[in-house]
């Protein structure tokens, strides 16, 4: 749903919603993202995962992002996929979860399609983690927002997603860019 300031996704247990929006030809390399979301509150699973995915004119993602869940508060997973082919070349991290914490995303990938990532700021340290599959099937030219359910079992959660700016063809590995307004929002 959408309520007039932001996105709410909300999964149920086994649930997955997303959102999409067009978004012209997709950055694979040259190209930033970057996108606010409040983590949902309750406790994070391995199943949660949130994520920003661009897709090509082939309907394959080049440039996706995705941050998952634990059985836990601490430390969740990274993995961000960049590249024209299928397979395309996949990094790995880990970041901090904070339930019902306000998140800053930011991702570059420069000219030779190396990622960086920034959440709230602070560096995430990406590992190559070599090829894996494009995510397929996705919507033509489109950005897509998701967020995956909590887990068997589990309660629902929402998360909401305030903004989301999308910069082909700029390599911006600053995290403190600002997009639109003083305050880092549109």
């Amino acid at each position: 749903t959408f309520d007039g300031d932001k996105m709410l996704q909300t999964a149920s247990s086994n649930a997955y919603a997303a959102a999409e929006k067009a978004c012209g030809v997709p950055p694979v390399v040259n190209g930033t993202i970057q996108f606010r979301f409040r983590e949902a509150p309750n406790t994070p699973t391995g199943a949660r995962a949130y994520g920003v995915t661009l897709y090509g004119a082939d309907g394959k993602s080049k440039f996706s992002i995705s941050l998952q869940g634990n059985e836990g508060p601490g430390v969740g997973s990274v993995l961000v996929r960049v590249g024209a082919g299928d397979p395309q070349p996949s990094y790995i991290g880990t970041w901090n979860q904070i339930p019902g914490g306000l998140r800053l995303v930011h991702l570059s990938v420069d000219g030779a399609g190396v990622p960086i990532l920034f959440i709230d700021g602070a560096s995430i340290v990406l590992t190559p983690a070599g090829l894996i599959a494009a995510l397929a099937g996705g919507p033509i030219n489109k950005a897509v927002v998701a967020t995956n359910g909590a887990g068997p079992g589990k309660p629902a959660l929402t998360a909401e997603y305030d903004w989301l700016f999308v910069d082909t063809g700029a390599y911006r590995p600053d995290p403190t860019t600002v997009f639109c307004c003083p305050d880092g929002g549109p």
